[in-house]
This record gives C-alpha cells, structure tokens and sequence, in this order.
C-alpha cells in the first residue's frame, strides 16, 4: 500500500508540473489528485489501525503477565497450605512398639514435644561397653557367645558391627579429665555394636541385661 501511495504521490507531483505548464487538463489534475489524497488516507487509516492493535496487545500481554503472576501467588499459597497439612499428620521414625504415652486425646501439641516411646521392630542389637582394657582383639566381624539374664537356658550368638571412635564418656555433656599428676586415672569404656546372628530373638525385651563374649 505505501509502494501505491509514493507512485500516486510521484504521479500527483508530475500532473501539477504538468497543469502549470498547460500540458494536461484541471481534469485529469483532479483525477489523479483524488486518487492521491485517497490512497493517503487510507494508509493512515491503515497506521491507526495497526497501532490500536499494538496497543491492544501490549495491554493484553500486561494482562497475561498479570494472571501469570496471580498464578504464581496463588500456587506458592497451595504449597504453603500443602506444607501446613502435613505437619497435622505426625509419622513415626520407625515401625514398631510403642511405650508409656504422655498424651491425651485433643492435646494440642507442640514442636518438639515427646509423645511417646517406641520400640523398634527392627533387627536387635546390642551396645556392650567393654573395658579399654578389653579391646585387644576386639575387631569388626569377630563372633561374640551372647547370654541374657532373663533368658539364663537360651543360647543367642552375635557378630561385632562396629566399634566406637570414642569413649562413652567422651559423648556425655561434661567430659571426665582422666589425666595424671593430681587426677585419679579411671579405666574408660569403648561403645562395641554387636548384632544378633542367632537365637530365639522374639523373646528379647528392649533393655535387657546381657553378658557377652568375644570369640578371638
């Protein structure tokens, strides 16, 4: 359309020479004049046009980045309120037994507040305290002849799982100084893991006493 416009602009141009100098009629002038003036009109009209477009997608563009926003807020809102629903539901760290509770039903609780205890119904071990004394030849996967109290006619036996890095004394809030000079030197204890291996585990009770034996 502008190509249309600049040709009929050349031509109006040309004709207006021309009637000057009395080569073409008022007529013809007119002519081509009116097709000129037409053709500028209508390629304003034709700009209007296309800037109230732009216009009008730049407005609704405004408004998509708008919801797309209201969108966000409202998803960060439902992951909030998923988030909150999921601390009504209070799971346990593992399956098991439970103990003496200390909650009544419509207690409101609060964080970090001890509910109840629970025995773990899985796999049995024991933390036998040796003497330091008593860790020679005490190694990780050495057989261990285990006998409960309770359970004086039952034979269990077990396997060393792990031995600790550091004394039992050395986890408790204040540590003893067992050094020399003006100290009593006092004989520590090494926390030794020692899983079950076999026996009649279903009659073992959390916090039994136990005696047990290294094979070495």
């Amino acid at each position: 359309m502008k190509i249309q416009l600049a040709n009929a602009e050349a031509d109006y141009i040309r004709y207006k020479n021309l009637l000057e100098k009395g080569a073409v009629t008022q007529q013809q002038f007119e002519g081509v004049k009116t097709q000129y003036e037409g053709l500028k009109a209508k390629v304003a009209t034709m700009e209007r046009q296309i800037a109230t477009t732009r216009s009008a997608r730049s407005e609704q563009e405004l408004r998509r980045l708008q919801s797309r926003a209201g969108i966000d807020v409202a998803s960060a809102a439902l992951d909030l309120a998923r988030l909150n629903l999921s601390y009504t539901v209070i799971t346990a760290p593992c399956e098991g037994v439970t103990g003496a509770k200390t909650i009544q039903e419509g207690e409101l609780l609060m964080p970090g507040q001890r509910l109840f205890s629970i025995v773990s119904d899985a796999e049995p071990w024991i933390i036998a305290n040796f003497r330091e004394s008593q860790l020679g030849g005490i190694a990780v996967g050495c057989k261990v002849d285990i006998k409960v109290d309770a359970l004086k006619n039952l034979k269990f036996t077990g396997i060393v799982d792990a031995i600790a890095d550091a004394t039992g004394a050395q986890y408790s809030p204040v540590a003893p100084d067992n050094a020399t000079g003006n100290f009593v030197k006092i004989e520590q204890r090494i926390p030794v893991k020692i899983k079950f291996t076999d026996g009649p585990l279903d009659k073992l009770s959390s916090g039994m006493n136990v005696t047990c034996k290294v094979r070495r």
